[in-house]
């Protein structure tokens, strides 16, 4: 979700005599509030599951004569402005970067009784069904995770071109006008404009390209010479974009976990990251960009290299000092719960001043580290009205640096007098076209958080695992040609886990260091088909589903057309692990190398583009059924749940609910 803060932004060299007192208030609103509540247990939540989701689309035109496909700039003007006026009662919508996206929430939190699972899909579908009904006959709305022709000629409407005299002052992209960023909130252009300036340069994404059998050998590009940026920044065998709408311009399916306390919070944080690569790999839906095919199948590298503000010393791209290893987009570094701390293992930048101060304070060394971590980075967005605050009553500061953190992860404290209580938000996700598929996902991994705390599972690995776990992950096909490090067992044995502990050691950065021995005690490398299906052999890996299985099958309070949603759902999530069936990268390269039109040299043209397009309109509206990429099974979701359920939810739990959430 996008932080709706407004008022007039600095210009980077205007923030300069304010960034340090905006970061030293952040903190001190932190400290504030973390000691505030860090003991307070189930006072928001009323002790039931609260989670929300976050999905993204695009607008598209079509133009079924000349046989193309464009993105529609006219979410401002026109489509919100449209969706605010209409009574809805299942989502809100709101602004993102571009012009041709809408981002859609639910109105409320889901909660309570598993059988709201079954609602979860309705409700995707109505948000979907809201955006299209504004559009015109010829527009369409995708839950498509990037448009694959962003950035060619020609490809928006209105028509726009990028130019120096237009975009020299914001992106200076040679590829995307900056007509393309949505123009009536001033925070995304300010982020453009000041990533560009710390940077020192504008942002340089580099892709490798698909080597298909006509591809040139190397292939390198004549780019526009602005200002000789491109030439240097450009890599051979590489697709090169220059700007962030080529990453914050693509979308995804977030989700957000209300926690019953600090603990538990911190606790799922790490849990679930062991699972972002697996999850980002069996998502994948990101094969084409600036209308070539890539060699990766996820939109992850794009955004981390989109927003990436490090100078070229702190890139290590002078006197070979790494001083922050990794964009402001990124994987995480750290986990953040007592049990995480062996287990972080690689070496992590913090800020000295904000970590002596949060320790000092009394935050805990987990919570600090992670908090101290996320300010190397500098504010990107400071607004003139909002520089006073009270720290005793705003976040504000906090957020502004904890908001542009953009990890796999993310840590959410409670917002200052509210009901909504400790949070984390699971990011890696590309959206999927269908409903049906991002609710799928969605129910996986709120099943597998209630798993994780029902059985008290541990499937911790070391982070510098989790690392190559997550390069991994959005390579072609990662499913069927990657293998990644995963925990023996589910139920690791405690004994087994203090003995690892015992025999690891800290070195003087206090970063763990585990003996290979140890290391193999604990993971082992699997497919992700073993990780989520579990192994044949006796005593292999039980797998994902299974483990599900067993605790659905434990529960008595299931109607049965919930449990048939959820069976669906597995199946999906089973049979894109075992590769039965295609990822929507896999199923689009696949479709694009089977083209007529393609010429096997790399090149998405526009008439592919515009077929693909309509293929995947054909798919979601249901008039096709391509059962290479979906299972051929019917399900039943609901809009609502039974009224007798819904009395017993209000009964034990209460109904109070925040669209705040996410």
């Amino acid at each position: 979700m996008v932080l709706g803060t407004r008022g007039e932004p600095l210009s980077w060299d205007e923030s300069a005599a304010y960034r340090d007192r905006v970061k030293k208030a952040g903190i001190d609103q932190f400290i504030i509030h973390f000691l505030r509540l860090r003991y307070e247990k189930g006072f928001r939540s009323k002790e039931i599951l609260k989670w929300g989701d976050e999905l993204e689309g695009i607008l598209v035109k079509f133009d079924h004569e000349k046989k193309r496909a464009r993105l529609l700039l006219k979410a401002s003007g026109e489509i919100l402005p449209k969706l605010s006026n209409m009574e809805t009662t299942c989502c809100n919508y709101t602004m993102e970067f571009a012009d041709y996206m809408v981002e859609c929430i639910p109105l409320k939190p889901y909660g309570g009784l598993i059988n709201i699972l079954n609602t979860v899909e309705a409700n995707m579908r109505e948000r979907r069904n809201g955006v299209q009904n504004v559009l015109d006959t010829d527009e369409h709305f995708f839950f498509l995770s990037t448009f694959p022709r962003l950035g060619c000629p020609d490809s928006t409407v209105p028509f726009t071109e990028p130019s120096y005299e237009e975009n020299h002052e914001v992106s200076n992209s040679v590829f995307v006008s900056d007509r393309v960023i949505y123009p009536e909130h001033p925070r995304f252009k300010t982020l453009v404009k000041t990533i560009r300036a710390r940077r020192g340069e504008k942002v340089a994404i580099n892709i490798p390209i698909f080597k298909d059998t006509h591809t040139p050998s190397p292939f390198t590009e004549q780019l526009p010479d602005w200002d000789g940026e491109g030439g240097r920044q450009a890599l051979p065998d590489h697709i090169y974009m220059d700007c962030m709408a080529f990453g914050m311009g693509s979308c995804c399916l977030q989700m957000t976990f209300q926690a019953f306390s600090l603990a538990e919070a911190t606790r799922l944080y790490d849990q679930l990251a062991v699972l972002t690569p697996i999850m980002m790999a069996l998502s994948a839906a990101t094969p084409i960009c600036r209308g070539y095919l890539t060699d990766e199948d996820s939109r992850w590298n794009v955004i981390c290299q989109s927003v990436d503000d490090r100078t070229r010393l702190e890139r290590g791209e002078v006197d070979g000092v790494v001083r922050i290893p990794k964009s402001r987009y990124s994987t995480i570094d750290l986990y953040i719960s007592e049990k995480g701390q062996a287990f972080n293992d690689i070496e992590v930048a913090t800020h000295a001043e904000a970590l002596e101060e949060l320790k000092k304070r009394g935050v805990c060394e987990s919570i600090a580290k992670h908090v101290a971590h996320l300010y190397v980075r500098d504010p990107l967005a400071i607004y003139k009205e909002n520089i006073e605050q009270d720290n005793e009553t705003s976040t504000e500061h906090y957020e502004n640096i904890n908001s542009t953190n953009w990890q796999s992860m993310r840590f959410k404290i409670p917002p200052p007098d509210s009901k909504i209580g400790w949070r984390v938000e699971f990011r890696p996700l590309d959206v999927q076209p269908t409903a049906f598929e991002n609710a799928a996902f969605s129910v996986f991994i709120v099943l597998l958080s209630r798993v994780i705390l029902t059985y008290d599972l541990n499937i911790l690995i070391p982070m510098s695992q989790l690392e190559e776990n997550c390069k991994k992950a959005v390579k072609r096909d990662a499913i069927g040609r990657e293998k990644f490090r995963f925990v023996k067992k589910l139920n690791m044995d405690e004994k087994c886990f203090e003995m690892c502990l015992e025999r690891s050691a800290t070195n003087q950065n206090g970063v763990s260091v585990f003996p290979d021995c140890c290391i193999y005690e604990l993971t082992k490398e699997m497919t992700i088909n073993a990780i989520i299906n579990g192994e044949e052999e006796e005593h292999g890996f039980k797998g994902l589903v299974p483990i599900l299985c067993d605790y659905l099958g434990a529960m008595e309070d299931i109607d049965i057309h919930t449990r048939c949603t959820i069976k669906a759902y597995l199946s999906l999530i089973s049979k894109r692990a075992s590769g039965e069936l295609f990822t929507w990268a896999g199923w689009m390269r696949e479709f694009v190398r089977k083209h007529p039109a393609y010429r096997f040299d790399s090149v998405v043209n526009e008439e592919i583009n515009y077929d693909l397009l309509i293929a995947h309109r054909d798919i979601v509206q249901g008039k096709v059924n391509d059962s290479r990429v979906l299972p051929a099974c019917k399900n039943t979701p609901q809009n609502t749940i039974a009224d007798a359920q819904r009395a017993q939810m209000h009964r034990l739990h209460g109904c109070e609910c925040n669209s705040e959430f996410n």
